[in-house]
């Protein structure tokens, strides 16, 4: 692979890792979250419902879902250097 050949693919990926966004939503809907990839929180909205939930239960629904966004947005970007580089990233494990 040429060098300017690596830069343009490197510069796509950067834009796509900038770009990429994940939402995920609890069950009862009560948290939404979106992620990018790696699991940054960009933005959380909590339903009505959040505010009836004792703060541990709402902790644990804001780590799962936060989770669910985060495996979804490592798996668009794992796509993307899967079609821009022609290679496999290894797919996270689950806890």
């Amino acid at each position: 692979m040429r060098g300017n050949e690596f830069n343009d693919q490197a510069a796509r990926l950067r834009q796509a890792a900038a770009d990429i966004r994940a939402e995920a939503q609890s069950d009862d809907h009560a948290v939404t979250v979106t992620v990018s990839p790696g699991g940054g929180v960009l933005d959380m909205d909590l339903s009505h419902r959040a505010f009836q939930m004792s703060g541990n239960e709402l902790g644990a629904a804001m780590v799962d879902v936060i989770a669910k966004a985060r495996t979804e947005a490592d798996r668009k970007l794992s796509d993307e250097v899967n079609r821009v580089m022609g290679v496999s990233l290894p797919q996270e494990r689950e806890f």
